[in-house]
């Protein structure tokens, strides 16, 4: 499975046999054509994989109150719920 998370960011979720990755690509390749990419988290549930993803979102706002903060958080859970049930992975 490879399933896009972030275009800007070029992230995206992955899976073996063993567990879920989220994956970030360069955009470039090696010697041998293989895309350059670094593994940001590894985890054995989707859960998981969905909490890195709100905390990596979290992290990067610019909040300076907590009305902010918690605009920025509602937001996040809205992509991530968007994004989860778009690709089919999260039913409620």
């Amino acid at each position: 499975m490879k399933v896009l998370l972030d275009k800007r960011k070029k992230l995206y979720l992955e899976s073996d046999a063993h567990s879920y990755m989220i994956n970030k690509y360069s955009g470039k390749k090696d010697k041998n054509g293989n895309e350059i990419y670094q593994t940001l988290c590894y985890a054995g549930k989707i859960e998981h994989i969905i909490k890195y993803l709100y905390e990596l979102k979290l992290r990067e706002s610019t909040a300076t109150s907590m009305k902010e903060l918690i605009e920025d958080h509602k937001q996040i859970i809205k992509e991530i719920r968007e994004l989860f049930d778009a690709e089919g992975l999260v039913n409620d």
